[in-house]
This record gives structure tokens, C-alpha cells and sequence, in this order.
């Protein structure tokens, strides 16, 4: 008895089927944001605006937040106005984009402290 794999498993395992080649899609890198220098530029201008806004709403929940909830996200915003000041830096040719990158792990690292003090994780 031959046995025969599903298309979907087909698909994931990168085996033609029907005679046909394997389906290859390419993912375009997002556009620029307005006036971003390259592509480090963009996506760090964009996670920042992201990450803006998680604080943003956040804070909007601080009343309701334990001590070491509103701690963790003190720490987060610390690290996010740090950020900010070195991405002017960066983006004005000012700043190196390895010290860029460091400041938004810094950023990422206490958003996910902070996200972990609020839902119990560890």
C-alpha cells in the first residue's frame, strides 16, 4: 500500500506536488518610514513609535499596578527615553548604530520585565 503525505505536509517539507516546483515566496523588507536614512533607521523608528504607545497605554493603567509592577515599568520608560535620546543621536549621524542596538535591547529587555511582573511569568 503506498502511503501519500498531505499537501500541507507537502508544503512544509518543501516537496513538489503534481509535478509542480515548491512554492517560494520572498518577503519584501517594509517600506521606509518618511525621511529614515536606511533600513536600521526605519525599523528603529518604528519600534520605538510601538513601543511609545505600549507605555503609553501602560501608564494608563499605573493606579491599578502593585509597587513592583509600577517599578518594572518605570524601569521600561527609563530605558525607552534613553532610547529615544540616542535614536536623535543616531539619526542625526551622531551615535553608531551598535550603540543604537544596544539601547533597544535595553528597551525590549524591560518591556518584557515589565510584561512578565504584570502576568505573573517567570
Amino acid at each position: 500500500m503506498k502511503k501519500t503525505l498531505s499537501i500541507a505536509l507537502s508544503l512544509c517539507l518543501g516537496i513538489p506536488i503534481f509535478g509542480c516546483g515548491v512554492l517560494k515566496t520572498s518577503t519584501s523588507p517594509a517600506a521606509l518610514a518618511p525621511g529614515a536614512l536606511n533600513q536600521f533607521d526605519s525599523d528603529t523608528f518604528r519600534t520605538l513609535a510601538t513601543a511609545h504607545a505600549f507605555a503609553q497605554s501602560a501608564a494608563g493603567n499605573a493606579p491599578a499596578l502593585t509597587q513592583a509592577e509600577k517599578a518594572a515599568l518605570n524601569q521600561f520608560i527609563q530605558y525607552l527615553n534613553l532610547a529615544d535620546t540616542l535614536y536623535a543621536a543616531y539619526h542625526s549621524g551622531a551615535a553608531t548604530e551598535a550603540s543604537m542596538q544596544t539601547a533597544m535591547n535595553a528597551v525590549n529587555t524591560s518591556e518584557a520585565a515589565y510584561t512578565a511582573t504584570i502576568t505573573g511569568a517567570k
